[in-house]
C-alpha cells in the first residue's frame, strides 16, 4: 500500500501477519526487502510485521527535499497514526535506527512502547569539543565527496567487511545490496549521509523512555561499536546491549538467526 505523507510523498508500506505490530525501518540506501530474513521469525511468534521504504528508497516516492531526520522520523509517525497502531516495536537499523531513536526521543510518539536499534549509527558521528568518540566533519565530508566523484568505486572500495569475517552468506545477499545502494538516487544518499552523519542525538537517546534494546556486531566497520552501540546503551535510561560475536554491520542477515533470537526474546519476553 501507499501511505502519503504531509508534504504528498508517498511511502511504500506492507503489512504481514496480526498480533502486536513490528515496525521495520531499513538501512541506508536500501529498502524494506532487507528484512526478508526478520519476516518467518516474527510472524512465526505471534507479531504483525509492518516494513517501510522511507522517502527516496525502493518504491517510496523520490521527492527534492526531506531528507533530514525531522522529517524521516515524521513519515514514520504519519504511516503510525495512518495504519492507527499501538503497543508498536520500533526497529531500525543503521540509519534506521537514527530515525527510530528520534521519532521515540525527540518526536516522542506515544504509540511506540518498544526500541530496538539494530548497528545504530547513533548517539554522535561527528567530533567535537563535548563529544570526542566522533570522526572529525572533515572526513565524513571527504568521505561524502568521494561518494559524489565516483559512487561505484566507492562501493568497490567500502564492501569488504560489510557482513564481517568469516561469516556464511548468500552471494545473492551481496549482490542485492549493492545493486540496491547503486539504484538508490544519489541527491537521496548524499542528503541522508549528511543528515545522519551530523545529527547529535545524545539528548534524544537520554530522553527515550520506553525499554530499548541495542543489537550490534563486534565487526561492524561501518558503525564500528566503541562509537555507536556502547555509547548509545550508556545513555539509555531502560537499555541493554546485546553482541554479536563475529558479526559485521550486516548482521541482520549474515547472523540472522542469533538477530531474531535477541529480537524476538526482548519483544515477547517483555
Amino acid at each position: 500500500m501507499l501511505i502519503e505523507t504531509k508534504d504528498g510523498t508517498r511511502l511504500a508500506v506492507d503489512v504481514w501477519g496480526s498480533g502486536r505490530p513490528v515496525v521495520l525501518l531499513h538501512a541506508w540506501g536500501l529498502a524494506a526487502h532487507m528484512w526478508d530474513a526478520q519476516l518467518p521469525a516474527l510472524l512465526g511468534a505471534g507479531l504483525q510485521v509492518v516494513t517501510i521504504d522511507q522517502r527516496g528508497h525502493g518504491r517510496s516516492d523520490r521527492p527534492t527535499d526531506g531528507y533530514d531526520l525531522d522529517t524521516m522520523a515524521a513519515d514514520v509517525i504519519t504511516v503510525l497514526d495512518a495504519l492507527d497502531l499501538d503497543d508498536v516495536v520500533l526497529v531500525g537499523q543503521s540509519m534506521g535506527g537514527a530515525v527510530a531513536a528520534h521519532a521515540v526521543g525527540g518526536l516522542g510518539t506515544p504509540r511506540v512502547t518498544r526500541l530496538v536499534l539494530s548497528a545504530p549509527t547513533t548517539p554522535c558521528l561527528t567530533l567535537g569539543p563535548r563529544n570526542d568518540l566522533g570522526l572529525p566533519a572533515e572526513a565524513l565530508a571527504a568521505n561524502r565527496a568521494a561518494m559524489a566523484a565516483d559512487f561505484g568505486a566507492w562501493l568497490d572500495a567500502n564492501t569488504a567487511g560489510y557482513w564481517g569475517p568469516g561469516e556464511d552468506r548468500s552471494p545473492q545477499h551481496t549482490a542485492w545490496t549493492l545493486r540496491t545502494l547503486y539504484e538508490t538516487p544519489l541527491p537521496v544518499l548524499l542528503a541522508t549521509n549528511e543528515a545522519i552523519a551530523s545529527a547529535d542525538l545524545r539528548a534524544e537517546i537520554a530522553a527515550v523512555g520506553v525499554p530499548t534494546l541495542v543489537v550490534h556486531g563486534d565487526h561492524d566497520r561501518s558503525a564500528p561499536l566503541a562509537l555507536t552501540g556502547e555509547p548509545t546503551a550508556r545513555l539509555l535510561r531502560d537499555g541493554r546491549l546485546v553482541v554479536i560475536e563475529g558479526a559485521g554491520h550486516g548482521l541482520y542477515t549474515s547472523f540472522a538467526a542469533r538477530w531474531n533470537e535477541v529480537v524476538v526474546s526482548f519483544i515477547t519476553d517483555g
